[in-house]
């Protein structure tokens, strides 16, 4: 078991002291003069407030804020507008801390008005440099600076490894940071006069994580082999639609071709009858009037013959060659094909 020094347990925890963040007297006393009604008061302090070095940006905000509270309290109207305004640029959705009077809040909702008819800063990131294989740098875009800043403050890490800080000067309008890596970690600063933070794009929790893109490979174009039957799933076979059921035409042509000949039978029957009656006949004109009456018995019994003989033709191909009702079905599987339906 290692026994740690007490005195070394604090010099190890010294670090951590120096790099927290620096509280801004100057700002603390001017808010008590605020709420106290001390405004004259309050000037020269949030002036002071002003020149700390290294202002985070919640306690420039807050300088801004109260300087145009002073200024507007004071009845100093313009002055008061020209500091909510920087207010305004930096943080477009700002509102006051409480109620105050018409001298405060008139300036204020002009500062409000001008930059959005104007633009507020913004401070955003840029398209990272890189290609298919790495992160080369990351890069981020200022516009509507009216508060001349001079440098971007990169906090990067490539593949999780340790935070490097890159202090890069702005040029037209952008910073770019290089850094190299598969995937890259990073957040930034805006620092203006006095390193004063103006604006941030990520932040230490919630950083922008960079990452080169995975190449798309396109896919196989498909190919046209056959499935084989032993690994093939069940596939099914079958029209599209139903086809019409001819049978019953079928069975009513023969049924018509069966009377028709019934009938042939009946009149040529009949016409040998008058035949043997005419042979028999007495009188010539009773012989006479038989034959005829045969003849137009064998007459109508040719063309019944003929009628039945189409129609039991026309019914057998009919039924025969006709698609009547639903198809077959092919079923391709792993143990072979199997057909079912009406042939």
């Amino acid at each position: 078991m290692r026994f740690v020094s007490p005195f070394i347990a604090v010099f190890a925890l010294m670090p951590l002291a120096v790099r927290a963040e620096p509280a801004n007297a100057h700002l603390a006393l001017a808010e008590k003069l605020v709420s106290e009604l001390k405004f004259q008061d309050s000037v020269a302090e949030l002036e002071q407030a002003w020149a700390v070095h290294e202002n985070p940006r919640a306690t420039v905000l807050r300088i801004l804020e109260l300087q145009g509270i002073a200024a507007g309290s004071l009845r100093q109207g313009k002055r008061a507008e020209g500091f909510f305004r920087k207010l305004v640029m930096l943080d477009p959705s700002h509102t006051l801390s409480s109620d105050y009077a018409p001298r405060v809040l008139t300036p204020f909702y002009e500062a409000k008005n001008w930059v959005n008819d104007h633009g507020a800063l913004r401070f955003t990131a840029g398209k990272a440099m890189g290609d298919d294989k790495l992160i080369h740098g990351v890069r981020v875009m200022v516009k509507a600076d009216a508060f001349g800043a001079q440098r971007v403050r990169f906090h990067v890490r490539p593949g999780g490894g340790p935070w490097n800080t890159l202090d890069i000067p702005l040029d037209g309008g952008q910073a770019l940071a290089r850094i190299e890596g598969k995937s890259v970690e990073w957040w930034a600063e805006l620092i203006g006069e006095r390193d004063a933070q103006l604006a941030l794009v990520g932040s230490p929790t919630a950083p922008v994580l960079e990452q080169v893109a995975p190449k798309v490979v396109p896919a196989p174009p498909p190919t046209s082999s056959p499935v084989p039957l032993a690994n093939a799933a069940a596939v099914q076979v079958r029209a599209a639609e139903p086809a019409a059921n001819y049978r019953p035409l079928s069975y009513g042509l023969l049924l018509g071709g069966v009377a028709s000949a019934g009938l042939a039978a009946y009149f040529g029957a009949k016409a040998n009858h008058d035949i043997t009656q005419s042979n028999n006949a007495a009188l010539q004109s009773s012989a006479a009037s038989l034959a005829n009456s045969a003849k137009n018995s064998a007459l109508t019994a040719n063309v019944l013959f003929g009628t039945a003989a189409a129609l039991v033709l026309g019914g057998g191909l009919t039924w025969w060659l006709a698609p009547h009702g639903p198809q077959a079905t092919l079923a391709l599987g792993p143990q072979g094909a199997v057909v079912t339906g009406a042939f």
